[in-house]
């Protein structure tokens, strides 16, 4: 696996006022080459053949996909794979593909991406399809993740408002996190629960058997978008559809002329880098939220819980205490 170091630098304040993301860049470059076009090559790792074999029977049938989920095919000018785990965007991402690869667009109408049903016609992109093995075993596979503590109170919160009919407002997110804890004696029974929204995402994925070309944080999301969408021509689509219905899909905030007292506290982590998204019609906020769910207790408790998304992606461990928190 090539993990991909989009930004990581110890910034000096006193150069903080002032200064452009460009000239940051500049100066990061050596010690720390960041995601640019022309260096933006994934190390493309072929699957072994029991990998392969996999690839079809990982999942079992379609639509019982649970806890797992497949990699969908995006048929590109520079064709890729995706595995969209659950509370990492991947409602936005999906209909993005759909746009992708049948041209059908949701994006404009975010209630109809919330609520629309899959169709027969989108299981000829995911790996589910033994026909497109020579693709899996040919293209990069890029996996967005995201921030493990957010991610689980994401989980959280949604698991909430599914079972709002249930007064799932009176279960605490202590509780909760006990509830998952016991998942295997069936703490959920009874519960609506999707356990791939849960799970961590190097599960949810199948890191064993897909393991991916590329990660990218949805937190740097604003960093690294451009020269993905470039490199694999699906900028092409996204213009295509912003000319046809007059919305895009995600627009950075941020530009190399960006001074980086503006983005001081994204550079040190204690803020994600995030431009305008795609409304889907479900997001909560979770990361404005953490210091009033989260303990040093529970922090510990869901960093053991999550601990392979911790290494896999590197996000850093937290204490629980607000002032220590990164989101990378």
């Amino acid at each position: 696996m090539k993990l991909l170091i989009l930004i990581c630098a110890i910034i000096d304040k006193k150069d903080a006022r002032g200064q452009d993301l460009g000239d940051l860049r500049r100066k990061l470059q050596e010690r720390s080459p960041l995601i640019v076009p022309d260096t933006f090559q994934p190390r493309h790792t072929s699957l072994s053949p029991q990998s392969l074999k996999s690839a079809e029977s990982a999942y079992g049938h379609q639509g019982s996909s649970e806890p797992y989920r497949p990699q969908i095919f995006a048929n590109s000018t520079h064709p890729l794979w995706m595995c969209l785990a659950p509370k990492t965007g991947c409602t936005a991402w999906n209909a993005f593909l759909l746009y992708v690869n049948q041209n059908i667009s949701l994006l404009h109408t975010p209630a109809a991406i919330y609520t629309r049903k899959p169709v027969g016609e989108e299981f000829i992109f995911n790996s589910y399809n033994p026909l497109l093995a020579a693709e899996l075993k040919n293209r990069d596979r890029v996996w967005i993740v995201r921030n493990p503590f957010v991610r689980f109170l994401s989980s959280y919160l949604d698991w909430q408002a599914r079972n709002s009919a249930r007064n799932s407002s009176a279960v605490t997110f202590d509780r909760f996190v006990s509830m998952y804890e016991t998942e295997q004696r069936g703490s959920f029974r009874g519960w609506v629960y999707i356990p791939s929204h849960v799970h961590p995402v190097s599960d949810v994925c199948r890191i064993d058997v897909f393991g991916p070309d590329v990660f990218l944080r949805i937190e740097q999301m604003d960093l690294w978008y451009d020269t993905f969408m470039n490199h694999y021509g699906l900028d092409l689509f996204e213009a295509r559809h912003q000319a046809e219905h007059g919305s895009g899909f995600y627009r950075p905030a941020l530009s190399s002329t960006t001074p980086l007292a503006a983005k001081l506290a994204q550079a040190l982590g204690s803020a994600p880098w995030s431009g305008e998204a795609t409304p889907t019609g479900h997001e909560r906020n979770s990361a404005a939220k953490l210091f009033s769910f989260y303990t040093p207790p529970l922090a510990k408790r869901v960093f053991d819980l999550q601990r392979r998304d911790f290494e896999s992606f590197g996000y850093p461990a937290w204490d629980g205490n607000p002032a220590t928190f990164a989101f990378i």
